[in-house]
Order: structure tokens, then sequence, then C-alpha cells
């Protein structure tokens, strides 16, 4: 069972949601959702774009967690 982290948020101001993964880069700060709801925050650790996936070190628990395209949408969120 997956664990999921909903913060309560206003999503509207932020940036577009991305499918191209070629746009993200080791070290960029992304969060990662589903109909708008973040799940997830972390630091870019490696992608496979090919494979339509990213490896993220959460924030919050400093977890190394994977995230597939088909599952998730991801985008970069502003630095904290």
């Amino acid at each position: 069972m997956s664990e999921k982290h909903q913060w309560d948020e206003d999503l509207a101001d932020r940036p577009v949601w991305l499918a191209d993964l070629s746009q993200f880069h080791r070290g960029d700060q992304v969060e990662a959702g589903q109909n708008d709801v973040v799940y997830y925050r972390g630091r870019v650790e490696s992608t496979a774009a090919g494979l339509g996936v990213v490896w993220i070190r959460e924030n919050r628990f400093n977890r190394r967690r994977m995230l597939h395209t088909d599952e998730y949408f991801i985008r970069h969120s502003p630095q904290p």
C-alpha cells in the first residue's frame, strides 16, 4: 500500500503539469500528484525519460521515491 501525503493549499497559482521528463534535471525541486492534488514533493535524483520515470528524494521523509508519468503528473515547484 502506497503512502500518500496531501497538503491543503491552493494549487491554482502553481506551474502547469509537465509530461516531458527531459524538462527535469538532477536537483530540480518538483511536486507530483493526481487530479490537481499534490502527494509528493522533493528533489530530482535521476530520470529515465524513455521509461517515463523520475526518482525523487522526498522533502518530508527523505525517502527515495520512483514516480511514473502513467500514475502521476509532475511539475516544477517553487523553491522552499
